[in-house]
């Protein structure tokens, strides 16, 4: 999990011409001060896409699982985030 996240960041970072995650969720939230709760949230939006195209590949369930949870955590931050 450490690898897939630490790949999401690298990849996510260099969308914008910075290679700042910062600037790429400045981006793609709107918002001036991203904190880690919003990078946290693109990473897992990103991991959820990564997640389920591997259970679509493999037919392993538990990479269904992880998907699954990992959108449970980033519905959780962005709730806290409208609050």
């Amino acid at each position: 999990m450490k690898a897939k996240l630490a790949s999401k960041y690298y990849e996510l970072s260099h969308r914008v011409q910075s290679n700042d995650i910062r600037d790429y969720a400045k981006k793609m939230l709107s918002i001036e001060a991203p904190q880690p709760e919003h990078i946290a949230m693109l990473l897992l939006m990103g991991l959820i896409h990564d997640f389920q195209q591997e259970q679509h590949s493999t037919k392993l369930q538990a990479f269904g699982d992880i998907a699954k949870w990992c959108e449970a955590a980033h519905d959780h931050l962005a709730t806290q985030e409208r609050n």
